[in-house]
């Protein structure tokens, strides 16, 4: 879990403040608006509580002296709403409704001796969505050419020197080695975890399946993940095991083939994998990962155990009654009937999606594999999506295509069985079904 050092955060803000914000100001005019505002959803640990968290950022103004941070519960921020003033971007905001789920709105003005500028955008916090690593496109509006997502830290991997690497993406920490022990059962492989103590730390756990998934990079094969930061993977063994059971299969659990990115279940007694062991480092990250959506534990250490990940909201899917669907954890829009578009190939598939035009939007893209991966529940099955998700005709069977070309064989793309959430990839030229989304944000 993130540890964000409210009370310290702060006191350098006010400092910042004193210090006269960001120099060279002309103080006969009042400066424009904030800019570029982004709220990141996280969970750590702040003040002394435990929960989910905002950091908002946006860009400096010139001419500005300080800001101040407006919020609300609802989209209906002005400068009347409750606010915290003398902020500097980043800024870390949480009280007792956000730790807990509840997913707030924000905005910004920025000041100077001459007034108050107007309100920025109003933006509401959420989990922002890494992009996939593929740059290269295979067709107009794919993965490659729209690059969809959070941008990957300059320096993604910070070698600590103490056998241990840290993801400044996502904020976790990994072993360097993940070989280091040894191919065991499910149930040996939790216990590894725990007593493991690389790099000194006693808090090391088996990842979740968002967890070990946020480590892929789709634009490599073999191997999906940096081998430059990550030396020590063996090519020729590469699958993982996951904290994450198979929600229906008590006897089986989530795994990760490294080697291609493919997930399959496993039985946890009769299968023997690797594991690479995860713990949660200090300090902020890009875009921190969501819960599986995993909360029953069946034993010790399992995901449902840790629980690990950013607290989704209560009412999560919002029906726009536009024929369009609003994902509040992530702030992305999708198609709300599943069976609209008809089962297609690959390439038709990216042309459909981009041309739909519900709810009067008309920038509907394929879905790249992180943002079809963002609706799963892990712990629901026939569909494997949330309760209450407000999608229509989401029949149980359905393989849905994303924009993402596999990196081994760019004749295929990812796709996902929605039935269980099984990640796989299929030839181009066959047909599977389309679910169009667009950024709200």
């Amino acid at each position: 879990m993130r540890r964000i050092i409210g009370g310290m955060m702060c006191a350098v803000l006010v400092l910042m403040s004193a210090c006269g914000g960001d120099g060279g100001s002309d103080d006969d005019t009042i400066p424009a608006a904030p800019n570029n505002v982004s709220v990141m959803a996280g969970r750590g640990h702040m003040d002394g509580e435990t929960g989910n968290y905002a950091l908002i950022r946006w860009d400096n103004v010139s001419g500005a002296t300080s800001y101040t941070l407006y919020y609300g519960a609802n989209a209906g921020i002005n400068t009347s709403s409750s606010s915290v003033s003398g902020v500097r971007s980043p800024y870390v905001f949480s009280n007792a409704n956000v730790r807990d789920g509840a997913f707030y709105y924000f905005a910004l003005t920025a000041e100077n001796d001459a007034g108050e500028s107007d309100l920025s955008e109003i933006r509401r916090m959420a989990v922002l969505i890494p992009r996939t690593g593929q740059t290269t496109s295979y067709a107009d509006k794919d993965d490659g050419d729209l690059e969809e997502g959070a941008a990957w830290p300059a320096s993604r991997f910070i070698d600590n020197g103490d056998q241990t690497v840290t993801d400044t993406l996502t904020g976790l920490m990994w072993q360097k080695n993940p070989n280091v022990m040894i191919e065991s059962s499910w149930s040996a492989a939790l216990n590894l975890c725990d007593i493991s103590t690389v790099g000194t730390y006693d808090d090391w756990r088996m990842p979740n399946l968002r967890e070990l998934l946020s480590l892929l990079d789709y634009s490599v094969y073999p191997i999906v993940v940096d081998i430059t930061a990550f030396p020590f993977l063996d090519s020729d063994d590469t699958i993982y095991w996951t904290s994450t059971n198979v929600d229906g299969d008590d006897n089986s659990a989530w795994c990760v083939d490294i080697d291609s990115g493919i997930t399959a279940a496993a039985s946890k007694a009769l299968s023997s994998y690797w594991v690479w062991a995860v713990r949660d480092d200090l300090g902020n990250a890009t875009a921190e990962v969501a819960r599986t959506g995993q909360s029953a534990s069946l034993v010790d250490y399992d995901d449902g155990y840790f629980d690990n990940g950013v607290i989704w909201p209560d009412v999560r899917f919002v029906d726009n009654g536009d024929g369009t669907v609003t994902d509040i954890l992530t702030g992305l829009m999708w198609l709300q009937d599943a069976d609209a578009i008809t089962a297609r190939s690959w390439t038709s598939a990216v042309s459909a999606a981009a041309a739909a035009s519900a709810g009067d939007h008309h920038d509907w893209r394929l879905p790249n594999i992180r943002e079809l991966i963002s609706l799963l529940d892990m712990s629901r099955h026939d569909p494997c999506l949330p309760s209450g998700h407000e999608f229509t005709d989401m029949g149980v069977g359905d393989i849905y295509w994303t924009s993402t070309t596999s990196a081994g064989a760019t004749g295929s793309a990812w796709c996902i069985d929605l039935t269980d959430g099984a990640i796989l990839t299929a030839d181009k030229s066959v047909s599977r079904s389309v679910l169009p989304v667009r950024s709200t944000r």
